[in-house]
């Protein structure tokens, strides 16, 4: 939690923020006020551990998606490719690739599994090559989430 708070920070103080919640998602939309361009994402933290350093946030844009530890603690801390195994609900866990980029694991958001997603109560996300995580985020509030950030998107 410490360390999405602390990206928080980092954007500029005179970008105008708006959040929004869809119980475990939350939507932000910041607008720069002399050029109006919008920077949207949503976000869900795995609340499942009892310690920060062991969680890590979901975040999606309209780029990309990404698993945010809220540590650096990766035991695979060589930026690379890296194996990250979804499984929602009891549906067949998909493996796919990502990429390991100073502590952040990222793909394009078109590679995500979006439709699988979209009616599943639970996700659970297993990331690592050598030494894997297991994170897990609710699903409540994904879809109309998700809506929102597409339709953000696409103005």
């Amino acid at each position: 939690m410490k360390k999405i708070m602390f990206c928080l920070l980092l954007f500029p103080f005179f970008v105008f923020a708006k959040e929004i919640n869809y119980k475990a998602w939350s939507v932000t939309i910041n607008t720069d006020p002399i050029t109006d361009k919008k920077d949207v994402s949503i976000l869900a933290v795995d609340m499942t551990k009892t310690e920060d350093i062991d969680s890590a946030a979901l975040l999606f844009t309209c780029k990309g998606v990404g698993l945010i530890p809220l540590s650096k603690n990766w035991k695979d801390n060589q930026d690379g490719a890296i194996k990250v195994i979804f499984r929602v609900d009891k549906e067949k866990p998909i493996e796919m690739e990502w990429v390991l980029y100073e502590g952040n694991v990222t793909a394009k958001r078109e590679d995500f599994m979006n439709e699988v997603l979209q009616n599943g109560k639970k996700l659970v996300v297993r990331a690592g090559s050598k030494f894997t995580r297991d994170f897990t985020f609710s699903l409540l509030g994904y879809k109309k989430a998700y809506e929102h950030l597409e339709k953000e998107c696409s103005n």
